[in-house]
């Protein structure tokens, strides 16, 4: 027999009732008392009604949104950041293997690099003109990945290998170097690409 298409389904066992088909009901916010699709309009919950939760997800973000507005001052305190550090390092303990298995299974790749190339074909332009500025940002600066990259690149040394200290010193021996090459222009006529910049006066003496 042909399988019908269309999206996926999952059924929901009801209290009392068969089993019914989830993208053929309807439910109604609790909040914007609006009717709507209980699979594309309301997050999932295990415990709500048809699978979902009582708000449609418009509201859920609003609420989300006003609830951080009123404690922004709370959010932005270390101690609370310190706290919740631990919370997610803890769970992140306790679930390890769950996690690494599931963000890296093959479907989920495959979905990942799908959704890259279609946005990267999509937004060439962009990407290319981004890159630039960010890669011109991160050299001048000498942002820490670029300070990595440079100690990847002339020890060979692995990146989890890398200590602050490792970045400290290079940034620090980057910057002199820096230093020194402005001031040898500025000396000998020297022009950005490495090459002595004889000066038209200096030749006329030489003559």
């Amino acid at each position: 027999m042909q399988k019908k298409a269309g999206r996926k389904t999952r059924n929901v066992a009801l209290k009392g009732k068969e089993d019914v088909k989830l993208n053929s009901i309807t439910k109604v916010c609790k909040v914007c008392e609006k009717e709507k699709d209980a699979l594309s309009e309301f997050h999932k919950q295990k415990g709500g009604k048809y699978g979902v939760r009582s708000l449609c997800k418009v509201c859920a973000c609003n609420s989300r949104r006003a609830h951080y507005d009123a404690n922004s001052d709370l959010y932005k305190t270390e101690p609370y950041r310190v706290k919740q550090r631990k919370i997610y390092k803890n769970y992140y303990q306790r679930h390890r293997e769950r996690l690494v298995e599931r963000s890296h299974t093959e479907h989920r790749r495959k979905i990942n690099l799908k959704a890259t190339r279609k946005y990267a074909v999509e937004h060439s332009e962009r990407i290319r003109k981004s890159s630039r500025e960010r890669g011109g940002g991160y050299r001048k600066d000498l942002a820490n990945n670029y300070v990595r990259l440079l100690i990847r690149v002339s020890t060979g040394v692995e990146n989890s290998r890398i200590t602050p200290e490792m970045v400290k010193l290079k940034r620090d021996q980057v910057t002199i170097r820096r230093e020194v090459t402005k001031a040898r222009r500025v000396l000998y006529g020297v022009n950005q690409t490495g090459n002595r910049r004889v000066k038209r006066s200096a030749k006329k003496v030489q003559q």
